[in-house]
């Protein structure tokens, strides 16, 4: 006769269902493809089945390193790029290596694996992650020599001279970016001046450089008064980044310019619709008063 009584075979009968359901559980979850990984284990099973996936590798480094497993990190690194073919995630893993040598190698091993990167990689972009990273370590000096020496490989590069230009402006450099300036027009072609010159306008405006901005600006259209393009970007700098007064101020010079009836059309459209944002009914009607004069002032030609 079981001596065991009823209340104890019962509740070791629900210890027992209840350690299956756990383990059911954890079944189901490293079945599940779509789990986020939490220990080595998980990520070496889930590289099983997404050997290609430069996201999953990171990840797996990303992991290591909260570890305090650096070597580790490395390897795994080394492992994603002998398993993955194509250029776009092996430029991933590739990137996701530079930072990690750069917080946790030693400048002698940071300058040999970018020398191999840039063999294996697309240059610009790696030339690109390489000032980012170091602009986001407050190391200028080293961002600044990697803007040098992308110039060197890309002179007429109109967009290389222009990065640099906007990384000496952020500095408050402003005499620097201005004999930059002067020398990107000596390499580039003729026809990237006016580009060059516009998004360096562009940059100071940005960055609230705004004397330099309008005076860049204003070099420019003493060339090529008109050029309505160039007019409008400055009116775009000047609606998004100055005054109500200088803003109107441009708008009113650009209608007294010797331009064709469609294109000042245009100007006084765009000097209403900026009245009726940000001005009075007073305004609107005094900008409608001088489109109205114009157009007359033309028929009577």
């Amino acid at each position: 006769m079981d001596s065991e009584p009823k209340e104890s075979r019962r509740v070791r009968r629900t210890n027992r269902r209840l350690a299956e359901i756990e383990i059911e559980q954890k079944e189901r979850e490293l079945a599940d493809p779509n789990r986020t990984p939490q220990t080595t284990d998980d990520f070496e099973r889930h590289l099983v089945a997404l050997p290609s996936s430069s996201y999953l590798w990171i990840r797996y480094m990303s992991h290591l390193l909260t570890l305090g497993e650096v070597d580790q990190a490395r390897l795994v690194g080394e492992r994603g790029l002998k398993s993955i073919s194509d250029d776009e995630e092996r430029l991933n893993i590739s990137l996701a290596l530079l930072n990690l040598e750069h917080h946790y190698g030693s400048p002698a091993t940071l300058d040999t694996l970018l020398k191999r990167t840039f063999q294996l990689c697309d240059e610009k972009r790696v030339f690109r992650h390489m000032i980012s990273l170091m602009e986001a370590s407050q190391c200028l000096d080293k961002a600044e020599q990697f803007h040098k020496d992308f110039l060197k490989k890309y002179k007429h590069s109109c967009k290389v001279w222009k990065e640099f230009c906007i990384f000496l402006h952020q500095q408050g450099r402003l005499d620097d970016a201005k004999q930059l300036l002067e020398r990107s027009l000596q390499s580039l072609p003729q026809s990237k001046h006016v580009k060059m010159i516009s998004h360096c306008g562009i940059s100071l405006f940005s960055l609230g450089h705004f004397e330099e901005a309008r005076l860049t600006f204003e070099r420019l259209l003493q060339r090529m008064p008109k050029r309505t393009d160039l007019w409008s970007v400055y009116l775009d700098m000047e609606e998004r980044y100055g005054s109500f007064e200088s803003a109107r101020a441009l708008f009113d010079r650009i209608l007294t310019l010797p331009l064709n009836a469609h294109k000042m059309r245009f100007f006084f459209n765009r000097y209403r619709q900026y009245e009726a944002s940000y001005g009075t009914p007073e305004r609107v009607r005094l900008v409608e008063e001088k489109a109205r004069a114009f157009l007359a002032a033309k028929a009577a030609t």
